[in-house]
């Protein structure tokens, strides 16, 4: 089986994963993920970029809440034409409308992401080490190529998501760091 083949079938197996996890250990999860997520906040000084969560994806609205409430700028995604992402300053909730994909997406003005940033990324499937998996469109892996200096990058998993080994190719972005039920928080050596 080649690469592509390889991620094709991890990212249906963990899709159908995450799909079933039961509701009341998502919520636990889900919880714990906040608290680790929120203690890395604390030590963090510059702005945040978030993602807007599909319905399978651990949620980043603690974190969006904790930087509004501390006066963290936070900026949100939104997709674009040919893979690309346009990144918005959000402010409220109503900064946010059903979009592209059946998510939550920005309705501000485009921005330009601050130096100083901690960009929590969504994927299919993590490693200990900080390899991803994506959806499989490429936009988080896109966007990291035309960056002159990359954030520091963390994705957040469930227990389910998280795999020994997964397909990796030269392109495929890798995180910082990976938040997740199993052990708390691990950095990244990818």
């Amino acid at each position: 089986m080649n690469l592509p083949e390889r991620k094709r079938v991890l990212r249906a197996q963990v899709k159908q994963l995450r799909a079933a996890l039961d509701p009341h250990i998502k919520q636990i999860e889900q919880q714990h993920i906040d608290m680790h997520a929120l203690r890395v906040l604390q030590n963090h000084s510059g702005a945040v970029a978030i993602y807007l969560a599909m319905t399978a994806e651990c949620s980043c609205d603690a974190i969006m809440h904790y930087c509004w409430s501390n006066n963290i700028p936070v900026y949100a995604p939104k997709v674009q034409a040919e893979h690309n992402l346009s990144w918005h300053k959000i402010l409220r909730v109503e900064d946010l409308k059903l979009g592209a994909f059946g998510i939550l997406e920005p309705t501000t003005q485009s921005a330009v992401l601050p130096a100083e940033l901690l960009m929590f990324v969504p994927g299919v499937a993590f490693t200990k080490a900080g390899r991803r998996l994506g959806m499989g469109g490429g936009f988080y892996d896109l966007f990291f190529e035309q960056l002159e200096h990359k954030p520091k990058t963390i994705g957040l998993a469930w227990s389910c998501q998280i795999v020994e080994d997964l397909p990796h190719e030269a392109h495929d972005a890798c995180v910082d760091l990976v938040i997740s039920p199993l052990f708390g928080k691990c950095s990244g050596e990818c």
